[in-house]
């Protein structure tokens, strides 16, 4: 089920929307060149990490792992737009991964909605967002608050004011 998932937002990232693909690590994590997502029971929550920078670039781009538990809070009915939201964090991996957490979180929030229309979990995410219009839009506040998620309300503007509701 996860694979299909992750297959389906790959192709709507990346295929349609034009998100640079996560780099593959040629076989350094893990046996081959896949992506590489650990399922892990009880992980404290769902992530992505970078393990290894990329040496042939002069911008700050690494190869990324997945880790998420398929069972627990992020799995089940939330676990389409878990995948579509940690995905994304994949391919901010190989654009610049010393952007700010604004800009992930908001980005990949954004893609759940996106990838997944129909699942709406994001909702209860918009009221931090919607309820400090004194913060300023790249508010970090090293996750206190849901308002760096709930900042993905800027995008959908952007989105359907300036690009005719194209994504890309």
């Amino acid at each position: 089920e996860a694979l299909g998932i992750l297959e389906y937002a790959w192709a709507r990232e990346i295929d349609e929307i034009g998100f640079v693909a996560p780099l593959l690590d040629e076989g350094t994590c893990g046996e081959d060149d896949a992506l590489d997502i650990f399922t892990w029971r009880n992980a404290p929550y769902a992530y992505v990490n970078v393990w290894a920078e990329n040496d042939a670039t002069p911008w700050d781009d690494g190869y990324a792992y997945m880790v998420i538990d398929l069972w627990g809070e992020f799995g089940g009915a939330e676990l389409p737009a878990t995948l579509a939201h940690e995905f994304n964090h994949m391919c901010q991996t190989a654009h610049d991964w010393n952007d700010t957490t604004f800009i992930f979180e908001a980005t990949s929030t954004f893609m759940e909605d996106e990838v997944y229309d129909d699942h709406n979990s994001w909702w209860y995410l918009l009221s931090d967002f919607q309820g400090h219009p004194d913060w300023s839009l790249d508010r970090d506040d090293e996750y206190e608050t849901w308002y760096m998620y709930g900042a993905m309300l800027w995008l959908r503007y952007l989105r359907d004011r300036f690009f005719e509701g194209d994504p890309s």
